[in-house]
């Protein structure tokens, strides 16, 4: 299901649409669990990421 939460935008303003997603850690099959972290306005994937060591994740 695709839900458009911003109709009143058109789709070349997404700012996301021209990067491919951060992955840290092992491949997802390979991994016993797996997180989904969103980052707010302001930030970026890659400071999200910092807090991996935080979490200790592998």
């Amino acid at each position: 299901m695709n839900v458009d939460l911003n109709p009143g935008r058109r789709p070349d303003d997404d700012p996301h649409a021209v990067h491919e997603p951060l992955r840290h850690g092992p491949a997802a099959e390979d991994a016993p669990v797996g997180m989904v972290l969103i980052h707010g306005r302001g930030d970026s994937a890659r400071g999200i990421l910092s807090l991996a060591e935080q979490l200790e994740a592998r």
